[in-house]
């Protein structure tokens, strides 16, 4: 048996009809939280809720979005050219309605964004030292690490100490080189210029020299 519930896009003001089962009524109605869904045809990330007394629906416009992976009170969305991070503001999402006050009771808040390109990233996931992505454009999984490393660094270059520009080529450094055993975990890397990269290699011995 199926239960009828409507609701409303607010960007269209279009009444959209859904179909629940019983059986999904009841788990959600005692599951403490919402289920999120992206659709990347429609653009649209649903979140599927209960209010007490019935399922309630909210629609948010993304660009394609895909994957979609949640770590604590943080949230991590894979769209069209972009990975966005959200965190949970609480003590925000009371008062969010002016009118409604008590609606809601966590509000996600934009706090960061990756600029990928199009990866047709379908899901990613937090890892122990950051966000992995299934990179499906080029068939592989991929690690969010440039900007992680860039703000633990302050935007600096650790080699020279100076702050990194928009037009500056940057590379990924092992601090103690792989061929010295170093491992290639976050407390080992660091960013620098291309040519400080140069340099560094050239004083840590890593560059091997053919004679």
């Amino acid at each position: 048996m199926l239960a009828t519930f409507p609701t409303t896009a607010p960007e269209e003001n279009n009444l959209i009809q859904c179909d629940a089962d019983r059986g999904f009524i009841s788990w959600l109605s005692q599951a403490g939280g919402s289920v999120a869904i992206t659709t990347y045809q429609a653009g649209k990330l649903a979140l599927v809720g209960w209010n007490g007394q019935q399922i309630t629906m909210l629609l948010r416009q993304f660009s394609k979005p895909m994957g979609l992976a949640v770590n604590g009170s943080r949230l991590a969305l894979a769209t069209h050219h972009e990975v966005c991070l959200l965190a949970n503001a609480p003590a925000l999402a009371y008062e969010f309605l002016e009118d409604q006050p008590g609606r809601y009771d966590a509000l996600y808040l934009p706090r960061m964004t990756y600029f990928t390109g199009d990866l047709n990233i379908h899901d990613l996931e937090f890892g122990r030292e950051g966000l992995w992505v299934v990179n499906t454009r080029f068939s592989c999984l991929s690690a969010l690490r440039v900007a992680t490393l860039l703000k633990k660094q302050k935007g600096k270059c650790t080699h020279c100490g100076m702050y990194f520009r928009e037009e500056d080529v940057l590379e990924i450094d092992h601090i103690t080189p792989k061929s010295m055993e170093g491992k290639d975990e976050y407390k080992n890397l660091q960013i620098l210029h291309r040519h400080c990269h140069d340099e560094k290699t050239t004083e840590d011995g890593s560059v091997v020299k053919y004679t």
